[in-house]
């Protein structure tokens, strides 16, 4: 996944960075130099990007389904 492709997912869902580093088990400072590419992604991070936008993605889908009828 390209890091552009998560600012801009991060942007669009009102989501922030400090979340997003809470989830992977990092520091928020480290997953900004990965983000501005000033640091390799390791080799686990794509895999564990995919768990979070999936679990996130449910979350969301529910929330929408249960929103109360105005």
């Amino acid at each position: 996944m390209e890091t552009t492709q998560i600012k801009n997912y991060l942007k669009d869902n009102g989501t922030t960075q400090r979340w997003l580093a809470t989830q992977l088990g990092i520091s928020p400072s480290y997953l900004c130099l990965i983000l501005n590419k000033d640091r390799n992604k390791p080799k686990w991070f794509d895999y564990k990007m995919r768990g979070i936008l999936k679990s996130k993605i449910k979350e969301l889908s529910w929330q929408v389904r249960h929103l109360p009828n105005l």
